[in-house]
């Protein structure tokens, strides 16, 4: 469930104008999203709040939920929690929140890029990719 306060400062950042200047979508595809995290060169980064997580995760996925983006964008710890020198792939439920908090974000030498694809299509591919890798 998403709390009031939530809403109210996304929509307060919506009014910012956050929303309109958020970056596009990455165009890399989830194939080369995955070749890039098992190389060691990316990470996955979850944006949606603690009780989506609850209903699915990602394996492997950092989380960093939106509203504390929100909360504290040009905040130090915020930007410790993202790697130096690799690939970050932001993704939320249906890949519009990942852009607001790459937009929030950027500005610190992050390599941010927002995934269109959501939670729910990014654990399908995992799901399709173990088995296929399984005899």
């Amino acid at each position: 469930m998403v709390s009031l306060r939530f809403l109210a400062r996304l929509v307060k950042a919506a009014c910012r104008g956050s929303w309109f200047q958020a970056p596009p979508h990455t165009e890399d595809s989830l194939q080369t999203v995955f070749q890039h995290v098992q190389a060691g060169h990316a990470v996955l980064v979850d944006v949606r709040e603690s009780s989506e997580w609850e209903e699915s995760t990602v394996p492997g996925a950092e989380r960093i939920p939106l509203s504390q983006i929100l909360d504290a964008p040009s905040s130090p710890n915020i930007h410790d929690l993202l790697p130096q020198g690799k690939i970050a792939y932001l993704f939320c439920r249906a890949g519009g929140r990942c852009r607001m908090a790459a937009h929030q974000l950027r500005g610190h030498g992050h390599d941010l890029r927002p995934l269109k694809e959501g939670a729910e299509a990014i654990i399908e591919f995992v799901k399709q990719r173990e088995q296929e890798a399984s005899p």
